[in-house]
């Protein structure tokens, strides 16, 4: 990614593109690390969470359940290494960021998860961006809806 200097932190609408990725990347690594226990329980380290979402976020679950913000911070806290001791992990394939109009970005990425016992399962999401000074990719989370994809081949 290149060098972010501007006041918004990008400087150009590729590097907002750029961004929006690497939030998704980053953000999903937090959750790991969140759920796994590597982070401390403290609001400093959970702030990183709370702070990119946007006031009026809500996430589709692949089984079709809305959760808003309130929520969600509230689920995720609980969370807390809830996957310790185990081979809990999450990685994006093919993420890809469309600028839809100014400031607004659509990414879409496939998440895979091992579940900590084995089990592999994968979601289609697209999520939802738009530009916020202050963030640490420089972008917040608007809206994000997932749907299940088929499981893996053994």
């Amino acid at each position: 990614m290149s060098d972010c200097s501007t006041s918004n932190g990008l400087s150009s609408p590729v590097d907002l593109g750029e961004a929006c990725v690497a939030e998704v990347v980053e953000l999903h690594a937090f959750f790991v690390s969140w759920m796994t226990g590597q982070s401390p329980s403290t609001d400093a380290a959970y702030g990183r969470f709370i702070d990119v979402l946007d006031d009026a976020f809500a996430i589709v679950s692949p089984r079709g359940v809305i959760t808003k913000r309130t929520e969600l911070i509230g689920e995720l806290r609980a969370a807390h290494g809830g996957q310790a001791n185990t081979e809990f992990r999450i990685w994006i394939e093919q993420p890809a960021a469309r600028r839809l109009s100014g400031d607004l970005w659509l990414v879409t990425y496939e998440e895979w998860q091992n579940d900590g016992v084995g089990q592999i399962n994968g979601r289609l999401s697209s999520a939802l961006f738009t530009a916020r000074a202050g963030m640490p990719n420089g972008v917040a989370w608007l809206h994000v809806h997932e749907t299940w994809l088929p499981d893996p081949a053994p």
